[in-house]
């Protein structure tokens, strides 16, 4: 009886302990050794839209900038700003409590926002153009904005702006 159980145990530790191998995801085939998305699949379709509409919205806000006159520079992120107003103040830096001016519009005029507000530069609490922005500027700097919708709100857009919506912004830095 002792030997049946003991038999009984190797037989159940072995079944047991057998390793399946790893299923492959659905999404993914294998290429040269690399696993690789799928030419169909749902994120591709994505990345390929987002990715034209990154393209239009940089062609759409430079042909906005010629026809506005302005010596509008472009900077390295890809959104467009203009000063209006050279600030004399201390240079704003990350991490440091700045009070702004923000007024945001649709690209046809129509405001969206109009406010005033204590921010900590760098922590994203404004989109991410004005918080990339803030470092380079001094107190008291007054400029215009042109947005792109991915420095902006996104393809998700908020109550007040559209998916994939550019826009207009003017900022002062008031301390």
């Amino acid at each position: 009886m002792k030997k049946l159980y003991v038999l009984g145990l190797l037989s159940i530790l072995v079944i047991g302990c057998h390793k399946t191998a790893p299923q492959r995801p659905t999404y993914h085939t294998q290429q040269s050794g690399v696993a690789v998305l799928q030419e169909d699949s749902g994120l591709i379709k994505i990345i390929r839209y987002n990715e034209e509409q990154v393209d239009y919205a940089n062609h759409f806000l430079a042909q906005w900038v010629v026809l506005d006159k302005r010596q509008w520079v472009l900077d390295e992120q890809s959104y467009w700003y203009l000063i209006t107003e050279k600030g004399t103040g201390d240079t704003v830096k990350i991490e440091e409590e700045r009070q702004i001016h923000l007024i945001t519009r649709h690209l046809d005029g129509t405001l969206i926002a109009d406010e005033e507000k204590i921010i900590t530069v760098g922590k994203r609490e404004v989109i991410v153009a004005v918080d990339d922005d803030l470092p380079h500027r001094r107190v008291g700097d007054k400029l215009e904005m042109l947005v792109p919708w991915y420095l902006a709100y996104g393809q998700f857009g908020n109550e007040d702006v559209e998916p994939y919506e550019n826009i207009y912004i003017q900022l002062t830095i008031l301390q």
